[in-house]
C-alpha cells in the first residue's frame, strides 16, 4: 500500500508540474523563457 501511495504522489507531482508549465502561461499570458524587467534589474544592478 505504501508503494501505491508513493506512486500516486509522484504522478501528482508530475501532473501539477505539467499543468504549471503548459497551461498557466497560456491562461495568464506569461512568456516562460523571459524574465520580468524588475527581476532582471534587481540582480544586475
Amino acid at each position: 500500500m505504501a508503494k501505491i501511495g508513493v506512486g500516486l504522489n509522484v504522478i501528482g507531482i508530475v501532473l501539477i508540474t505539467l499543468v504549471a508549465i503548459g497551461w498557466l502561461p497560456i491562461a495568464w499570458g506569461i512568456e516562460v523563457g523571459t524574465l520580468p524587467a524588475e527581476f532582471a534589474e534587481a540582480f544586475q544592478g
